[in-house]
Formats: structure tokens, C-alpha cells, sequence
């Protein structure tokens, strides 16, 4: 087969220059048409046997749905590359010049055994311009992805086609996670071409994974700027295609913890957690012993907020997240996460005090002697502090109620929390109607620096003398401090 082959090389050599020539059947063909024509006809088999032997190693495995190939003024670079892939859907993409070998490349794939007529398509394009090109590929994706009912596989060719319009291809190979092939061969000086036979395929995988670290870093900005379900989104592409994935699987993995976190999401929390640190033991070497101890402790926290005694790290995570938002200017959203951490302060220290007590159920005959002297005195107490007399407490109770109760009980955790005076008192009623005021809450307006500025405030005192009595023992701005939200280490 060797010898055969060579000897038909030869003679395509010399049809190729003038000095035999093949099967113009009168229609006065050139050398290099008449060539063509011999290679289709006597040496295409063999070229895709050779080839496919020097491509082995780089031959995908699985089928392919959709082949788009650039054509230029030589139709043989898509025809072999189409021989050696066998997608099921072709498309053409060529500029003007390329029009002549459109229908050499139809008459040697569509046919029996090969593509049907209507998996055979061909657009023209401008190839100076980049987005022609995307908007071609991305129109036969989304026909190829109804049909299928799923996302095809794909491939884009780059042998064919100006140089800008290879250019183009990679821009929107990258864009639309796509692979790359093209044939790379043995160029001749003396055929001005690629020795016949002596092409590989060779395959690319989409560009953001030979340029992962740019695409990490994009994904970076996205979660330190608390982004996170955009986050987990771009990196867990990442891990699909960089060549080492660790380092995105560990960030798709914090990214989904963190949103889950930021949705206080108790029921997704655990899982989201044994994920991260699954993938924290993958990561390796690529962080560091603080990044990791602080990571752990967070991981530890969230295993004592989604455990059955929450209370008080359910609390200290309403100012987190408060936080969090104030820091990305969603005032709002701020307001509503330190009020809620006044009320659970609150709430939580008078069931603590009275044991069975529930807030949103109230039975006031839990109380210290009954509940004709919980009303006696509640309505004293507000009367001492400048509120309205009551009939009786309230059902449920909340904010000031839940404070005036305490009162009666005497609770020592009143004096740090600066809930003594009349004012003060007047203060927690006032913040709550800054709330209130919200679009979030029952109003229509939004807060205003100068009212979150009050209410975090308030919150603040009330949380740092809760955090003295129902605490872990840790000073409660260290204990802030470490619960943040970690910026990416990569």
C-alpha cells in the first residue's frame, strides 16, 4: 500500500503541475482542480487512514452532533476533518472565495453512509467581522439544542478560512465553550500545500481553559463582590474545562456555601459545608494555614447554626449578614437583618429567663406569679417608661413588649444593652418604626442612611449584651471578625 500510495503521490504531484492531467471530461479544468479531483478520487481513503493513525491520541471519544467548519479556497482540510470526526450535522462557514468548494465539500460528504441533505449547511460570512461568525454558530447551536432537547457537542474547525476568520472562530469558541480542532501537516514549498498523508488533527479545548487564569480571575471579582450564585455558576464552568479544576471546584463549592449562608438556608447549609471542606482537602497546598483556620471555624459555626440550640449564632448571624449588605449599600436589606437581630435578642432572652415561654405563643402564666401579676406589672412598667398603658401583653411578643417584660423581670442584661431610660425605650420603638417604614417591611419608601445609622446602633448595644450572657465565650468583634465572608485566596 505504501509503494502504491507513493506512486499515486507522485502522479498528483504531476497532475498538480501541469504535466498529466485528469478527468476534465472537456470542461478544461486547471491542474489544480484536476488535481483535486484525483486526490478525492484515488487517494482520499488512504490520506484518512494515515490520519487518522497520527491522530489517535487526539480523536474525541463520543459522538458529535455538530462539526462547524471554515472553508476557504481548499475544500479538502473539511472534508478530512469531517472523515475523521463523523459529525452529524456539517456547517459551512466560508466567505465569498470559498463558494467553488461549498459544493466540492456537499458531493463528498452528503450521501449514503455519510450526512443527509438536510444535516449539510453552508452560511456565507463577512470575515472581517468577528460577530457574523458568533451569531452563525450560535443560530445553529440553538436549532441543533431544540432538536436534541439538550446542549449538542460540538466542535469548531479553524484548518479553512482567512486568518481573521480562524480569529473570529476562537472569540466565539471561547464565548460559547467550545472546542477547537484544526489539521496541522508537513507543509511543501513545491506543492504549496500540506504533503498529502502526513496531516494530525489537533484538538484545542475551548480557550477559557487555555487562559484559565483570567477567566479565574473574573470569576474572582464576582465573589468578592458577594456575587456568589454568579460565582459558583462561572467556576464550576471552570472546573469543567481548566486543566487543573481543584482550585474551581473549591470555589464553586465556598460560592454555593456562602450563598446558602446568605439565604439562611438552614435545610442547603450542611451539605453546601461537607462540600466545601470535601474540596478544601482537594485544594491542597494552594491555601493558607489562616485562610483554612478561619475557614474551619466558619464551617464549625454553620454546623452550630443549622443544630437543633441555634439561638444565639442565629442572632450573631443577622448582624453578619447586615453587615454584608451594608457593605454592598443595600440599606434595606441591612435594616431588615439588624432589626431581626434585636428581635431575636430579645425574644431569646426572655425564653431564656422563663423556662417554656415562647414568644409567638405567649402563656404569661409562666411567669413568676401568674399572670394577673405579669399584667399588673407589665403596665407599670410601661407607664415608668413614658409607653401608652397596655390592658394586658401582647400576642405575639416582639421589640418593645419583649423589653418592657424584661424589665419586669429585672433582667441585669438591660443596663448594657441601654434599655434602663425612657429614652431608650422610646429609641427601640423609633428604630422599629424605621423599619416598618420600609419597602421591605409594611411601607413604601426606603431607609435612610441617617435612620439604618440609628438602628444599627441600637442593634449593636442590644447584641453586644446578649452576647455576654448567651455567647461562646469569644469577644464578639473577634467573633464578627471571623465569620465574614472570606475574599477568594485565588
Amino acid at each position: 500500500m505504501s509503494d502504491e500510495f507513493e506512486e499515486k503521490l507522485a502522479r498528483y504531484e504531476r497532475i498538480l503541475r501541469g504535466e498529466e492531467r485528469y478527468g476534465d471530461d472537456g470542461h478544461d479544468l486547471g491542474p489544480i482542480d484536476q488535481a483535486l479531483r484525483f486526490q478525492l478520487d484515488e487517494l482520499l481513503e488512504e490520506i484518512v487512514r494515515r490520519t487518522r493513525e497520527r491522530s489517535a491520541a487526539a480523536l474525541p471519544v463520543g459522538g458529535l452532533d455538530l462539526l462547524v467548519s471554515l472553508s476557504g479556497f481548499s475544500p479538502m482540510g473539511t472534508i478530512l476533518t469531517y472523515r475523521l470526526l463523523r459529525p452529524r450535522q456539517l456547517l459551512i462557514i466560508g466567505s465569498e472565495e470559498s463558494k467553488r468548494s461549498i459544493d466540492v465539500i456537499g458531493d463528498a460528504v452528503v450521501g449514503p453512509g455519510q450526512l443527509a441533505h438536510r444535516n449539510f449547511n453552508h452560511e456565507p460570512c463577512d470575515p472581517r467581522d468577528p460577530m457574523s461568525i458568533y451569531r452563525l454558530i450560535q443560530s445553529r447551536l440553538d436549532t441543533v439544542s431544540k432538536a436534541e432537547r439538550r446542549r449538542p457537542v460540538a466542535m469548531i474547525d479553524i484548518t479553512g478560512g482567512k486568518k481573521v476568520m480562524s480569529a473570529a472562530a476562537a472569540l466565539a469558541a471561547w464565548q460559547l465553550d467550545l472546542p477547537l480542532c484544526y489539521l496541522d501537516g508537513t507543509y511543501s514549498a513545491r506543492l504549496r500545500q500540506h504533503i498529502p498523508g502526513q496531516d494530525r488533527l489537533l484538538l484545542l479545548p475551548n480557550p477559557a481553559a487555555l487562559f484559565g487564569d483570567q477567566e479565574m480571575d473574573r470569576a474572582r471579582v464576582m465573589f468578592d463582590e458577594g456575587s456568589f450564585a454568579a460565582a459558583r455558576a462561572r467556576y464550576a464552568q471552570l472546573a469543567e474545562s481548566v486543566p487543573e479544576p481543584a482550585r474551581a471546584r473549591f470555589m464553586a463549592a465556598l460560592s454555593d456555601l456562602y450563598q446558602a449562608w446568605c439565604d439562611l438556608d438552614l435545610d442547603r447549609i450542611p451539605r453546601s459545608a461537607d462540600e466545601t471542606l470535601t474540596a478544601l482537602d482537594r485544594v491542597g497546598g494552594h491555601t493558607t494555614s489562616a485562610f483554612r483556620d478561619q475557614l474551619e471555624q466558619q464551617l464549625a459555626f454553620l454546623r452550630r447554626l443549622t443544630g437543633p440550640d441555634n439561638r444565639a449564632e442565629l442572632t450573631l448571624c443577622f448582624t453578619l449578614l447586615g453587615r454584608f449588605h451594608l457593605d454592598h449599600d443595600r440599606r434595606d436589606f441591612a435594616a431588615l437583618l439588624y432589626h431581626r437581630t434585636i428581635e431575636e435578642a430579645l425574644a431569646h432572652r426572655l425564653e431564656t429567663l422563663v423556662p417554656g415561654f415562647d414568644c409567638t405563643a405567649p402563656d404569661y402564666s409562666l411567669f413568676p406569679d401568674g399572670a394577673l401579676a405579669v399584667v399588673n406589672r407589665y403596665r407599670a412598667a410601661r407607664v415608668r417608661l413614658g409607653l401608652p398603658e397596655d390592658q394586658a401583653p401582647p400576642s405575639p411578643v416582639a421589640g418593645v413588649a419583649a423589653a418592657v417584660l424584661l424589665d419586669v423581670l429585672g433582667d441585669p442584661m438591660l443596663g448594657p444593652a441601654r434599655l434602663t431610660h425612657e429614652s431608650q425605650i422610646r429609641e427601640l420603638r423609633d428604630v422599629a418604626a424605621i423599619r416598618e417604614q420600609s419597602v421591605l417591611a409594611r411601607g413604601t419608601g426606603s431607609v435612610t442612611e441617617a435612620g439604618l445609622d440609628r438602628l444599627i446602633l441600637m442593634a449593636d448595644a442590644i447584641l453586644n449584651a446578649y452576647w455576654q450572657q448567651h455567647g461562646d465565650g469569644t469577644a464578639l468583634n473577634h467573633r464578627l471578625n471571623t465569620l465574614a465572608f472570606i475574599k477568594a485566596p485565588f
